[in-house]
């Protein structure tokens, strides 16, 4: 959903999207409860998980990769091939580690240590958009823009009397059409 938000600059979730994620969710619980135990329905949960987990990076890979040639904004298409390495490798690293290290193969340093890296480079990457101005990284606003104030007529001191004036003139013209003279000139 943030690959197509600020890739592909659309506003709106689809219901697919929200659909993926709420099953993914789903999964995720039920890797919790079942953790402990390890029934076989947490194998499958797990396999579910990895193709999942696999899917959606590679899902927002395509979508960062694809319109790099098209994207306007001349500051996020330079930034778009440095996006998909960086979250690319890291995608591919936190499968590959956890797998291993879940399944013994591995010590549990190792995962530690590609936890914490991340964090260093969402920090890096954060610093990257963020150094951008805020037009460039989500387009421009859609918001309607705002009409200019005028003044309301309360607000002018001459209102007042030119009504009086204008009412004044009104009445003299309404007299003449009604006096029996004017049918004469």
């Amino acid at each position: 959903m943030f690959a197509r938000a600020w890739f592909d600059d659309e506003s709106r979730v689809s219901k697919i999207a929200i659909a993926l994620v709420a099953l993914s969710i789903a999964n995720v619980f039920v890797l919790q409860l079942t953790f402990a135990d390890k029934p076989p329905i947490f194998y499958a949960s797990a396999i579910i998980f990895r193709v999942g987990m696999l899917a959606f990076g590679a899902a927002g890979l395509w979508i960062a990769w694809r319109g790099r040639n098209d994207d306007l904004i001349e500051s996020r298409r330079k930034l778009r091939p440095l996006i998909v390495m960086v979250v690319g490798g890291y995608v591919l690293l936190v499968g590959v580690a956890e797998m291993v290290v879940f399944n013994d193969f591995g010590p549990r340093w190792f995962m530690q240590s590609v936890g914490s890296s991340i964090v260093f480079v969402t920090f890096a990457c954060c610093a990257a958009m963020f150094g951008m101005r805020q037009t460039d990284l989500f387009g421009p606003s859609t918001a309607p823009a705002k009409a200019p104030s005028t003044k309301l007529a309360a607000d002018d001191p001459l209102v007042p009397k030119c009504l009086l004036s204008w009412k004044a003139k009104c009445r003299t013209a309404m007299r003449r059409c009604r006096s029996p003279n004017s049918l004469r000139n």
